[in-house]
């Protein structure tokens, strides 16, 4: 009875169960830690503009034009069917670009930004052709060529006409 229970107390390493605890632990600390740390490198966020010391430097230029576009009162419609049709409307009389810049920005990913270049139509009317935009929500920001004036909103994307508008009071 002695030889049978020294006998078992000799196993080879290999047959120890409690070893394979203590090295499965710490093992898969370290494959499940390397995982998490290729996944993030691979999926970083794209949350910061890389500009945006340069972007906070222009704000009060672009707080100028959406205060101008606030004062000449203009809105665009914008229709996102088989191709973009934009409406643009003035409570003043202004001259008429002959293309809008229509930024679609994704608020957190920047691999889903769209940037459409709209053709004057005549009397307002701008259109071109409809991009694929990966999302249901977006900041839109439209401006002329000249860049004088612009109106940005973020908007839901959810049906397929959506007004922008100089925000604030006249």
């Amino acid at each position: 009875m002695n030889q049978g229970s020294s006998r078992q107390g000799n196993k080879p390493w290999y047959k120890v169960p409690y070893f394979w605890l203590m090295v499965a632990i710490p093992a898969s600390s370290i494959v499940l830690g390397t995982a998490l740390v290729v996944t993030a490198a691979m999926k970083a966020d794209d949350v910061v503009a890389d500009d945006w010391y340069k972007q906070g430097r222009t704000i009060n230029r672009s707080l100028e034009e959406e205060d101008l576009a606030r004062r000449l009162g203009l809105a665009v419609t914008l229709d996102f069917k088989e191709e973009i049709k934009g409406v643009l409307v003035a409570d003043t009389s202004i001259p008429w670009p002959n293309q809008l810049t229509v930024a679609m920005r994704h608020p957190t990913f920047a691999d889903r930004d769209a940037i459409i270049q709209l053709e004057h139509n005549g009397d307002g009317v701008y259109t071109a052709e409809a991009p694929t935009f990966n999302g249901d929500e977006a900041i839109i920001t439209i401006t002329p060529t000249d860049k004088t004036w612009r109106l940005q909103q973020r908007v839901f994307l959810d049906t397929s006409t959506t007004q922008i508008k100089a925000k604030g009071k006249k």
